[in-house]
């Protein structure tokens, strides 16, 4: 048994969807593409970790005004504390 073969050929396809009839009745191709913007990793980018929790801002506010007390040397951390604590 053999089975049938094709009787159009690569360049018959070509001559086909190139022609006149094929063209007009074809829609024509879009041209531009809808730009979607790249999503923000909120862990790196603050804005983008605001927008899923508000309340991270006042946080990470608090971590650095801690931070610079830490720095300056007003208050001891709540590690020093404890050891000094448990040792007294």
């Amino acid at each position: 048994y053999k089975l049938p073969k094709s009787l159009v050929t690569n360049a018959d396809i070509g001559r086909i969807i190139n022609s006149e009839e094929v063209q007009t009745a074809v829609r024509a191709s879009i041209k531009s593409s809808k730009y979607t913007p790249l999503k923000k990793n909120p862990l790196r980018n603050l804005g983008a970790l605001v927008k899923l929790n508000p309340y991270a801002l006042h946080a990470r506010k608090q971590e650095l005004d801690h931070a610079k007390a830490l720095a300056d040397g007003t208050k001891t951390s709540q590690r020093k504390a404890r050891r000094s604590a448990m040792t007294k």
